[in-house]
């Protein structure tokens, strides 16, 4: 473990709890993806308790996976690339 002074601060380019992604921030069509991961998905609404998404490009617009309030923290709002 190193030892680092009081008033260092670490600079890091993680999210931080006030960017994290809560269910109230979900936007029904909205663009959502997993944290570092290239799958790109569309929210598409709450079903029994579990926030449903589609995957990008699928025509058929199945549900493609199934998230609960618990595991929010791993999905982001995908921002357009530059």
């Amino acid at each position: 473990m190193i030892d680092l002074p009081a008033d260092t601060t670490l600079k890091t380019d993680k999210p931080t709890i006030k960017d994290k992604l809560t269910v109230d921030k979900l936007i029904v069509g909205n663009p959502y993806n997993f944290i570092n991961q290239e799958e790109r998905l569309i929210y598409k609404g709450r079903f029994e308790g579990w926030y449903q998404f589609y995957k990008v490009g699928d025509k058929k617009r199945t549900v493609w996976c199934e998230v609960l309030v618990t595991d929010m923290f791993l999905l982001e709002e995908t921002t357009p690339s530059s």
